[in-house]
């Protein structure tokens, strides 16, 4: 009896366990990886926008209105607004633009300002950042920190929600 060329069935079953157990261990990793890439572009923004704010402070004396971040925000000062932000940085994590909170001087608390996200992003790419409610936590994974916040006083944070208070 003569064996016609191919593969048996039990040869494809194997085949396709082999490919199917790479696949469950391989795709989660690539998934992860892109939540890192979309946290850390978020992270470079907001010192992007940080830098705007001091190049800013340092020109006028004061920060730019709240608002939106765009380089409309930076129009007034004494240099072209783009040249202190030369385009909208949009958050990576769901391309909606950032906004900033200015905290006016008072007593002896100089003025400050508050960058945020609209959130959106995996809490566990954060984890090196500290928590703006407890800073005793950094380094640990919040479960809920979804939100990237850069304050003027504290450097970056995570946050669990936008209206948390600097």
């Amino acid at each position: 009896m003569r064996r016609s060329p191919g593969f048996t069935l039990m040869e494809l079953m194997v085949v396709v366990a082999i490919i199917s157990v790479l696949a469950t261990v391989i795709i989660p990793n690539f998934i992860h990886a892109r939540a890192q890439g979309v946290t850390a572009a978020c992270e470079s923004n907001l010192r992007q926008i940080a830098t705007a704010m001091e190049l800013y402070y340092a020109d006028n004396g004061t920060y730019p209105n709240s608002g939106t971040v765009t380089p409309a925000l930076f129009a007034g000062g004494a240099a072209a607004a783009d040249s202190y932000l030369g385009q909208t940085p949009l958050d990576p994590a769901n391309n909606k633009p950032y906004t900033v909170r200015v905290v006016v001087a008072s007593g002896n608390a100089p003025a400050r300002y508050i960058v945020e996200d609209e959130g959106g992003h995996d809490p566990s790419t954060s984890r090196a950042l500290t928590d703006r409610d407890n800073p005793a936590t950094a380094g640990q994974v919040q479960a809920n920190a979804d939100y990237l916040v850069y304050s003027s006083s504290n450097g970056l944070q995570s946050a669990e929600n936008a209206n948390e208070n600097p």
